[in-house]
């Protein structure tokens, strides 16, 4: 998801979430020009390029411990957490 609000100042955020995030994610929008939403466990595409595309210059981790501990989603070549 993106989010585009009208203020310039040059802020993109990206949140990476899962769903306990939802709720928080509107209150953002105050601060930041772009907010790019992902839940990693259904984006399949390259964080990296999504990043430079996006222009991404700040990045929230916003996760439930329990799920953030058992996502297999986020552990991709680093192993277990």
């Amino acid at each position: 998801v993106r989010i585009e609000t009208p203020l310039d100042n040059g802020r993109v955020l990206l949140v990476l979430k899962d769903s306990y995030a939802n709720c928080l994610i509107p209150f953002l929008t105050a601060g930041y020009h772009k907010i790019v939403v992902v839940d990693p466990r259904y984006f399949t595409g390259d964080i990296e390029v999504l990043i430079g595309a996006e222009g991404v210059n700040e990045i929230l981790v916003l996760y439930n411990a329990e799920t953030l501990a058992g996502d297999t989603a986020l552990r991709g070549d680093v192993g277990e957490f």
